[in-house]
């Protein structure tokens, strides 16, 4: 219990689930305005309601809990981790579409919807996790290395030759 209530309220954590639960939204947006060349039927519009968004963002980020995806420290993230949200995303994907086949099938969402979904989450997911680790790695480190070569003395070091 302890352990769920410090992960609760850790900032870092909170901050990259709200970010990446706003990932997933935008994508499935994004992904219809592109499948409809930005004019979303009404018959479309009607289904996208706050249901059907309320579960891609559940399947997506338990899929993103399942591969580890919020454990570590992400200013550490490496090609494992890139590998990590790509077998998310295409199981979080492969799920949704197993789920509207089941349901409601492909005569009112368009299974090019789901690919272009998986395309876009895949790389946004990748690129705010590769951020992180660009921002402590070349802004923090910049930062540390100018401050820290104004303190310094400059020597001469002189010795016999042969």
């Amino acid at each position: 219990m302890n352990y769920i209530r410090k992960r609760l309220t850790n900032r870092n954590f909170l901050l990259l689930f709200a970010s990446d639960i706003c990932i997933v939204v935008f994508s499935c947006y994004v992904s219809f305005i592109f499948r409809f060349d930005f004019i979303i039927p009404n018959q479309i519009l009607q289904n996208f309601d706050i249901t059907y968004i309320f579960l891609i963002v559940i399947i997506k980020i338990f899929f993103f809990r399942i591969f580890s995806l919020y454990r570590g420290m992400w200013r550490y993230a490496s090609v494992w981790d890139m590998f990590n949200i790509i077998k998310a995303t295409s199981l979080s994907s492969f799920s949704l579409i197993l789920i509207i086949m089941l349901t409601e099938g492909f005569d009112i969402t368009s299974r090019s919807v789901f690919f272009i979904d998986y395309i876009i989450c895949t790389g946004l997911i990748c690129i705010s996790r590769l951020g992180i680790r660009l921002f402590f790695f070349h802004f923090i480190t910049a930062l540390k290395t100018k401050n820290s070569t104004i303190n310094k003395k400059r020597i001469l070091i002189l010795g016999a030759g042969d």
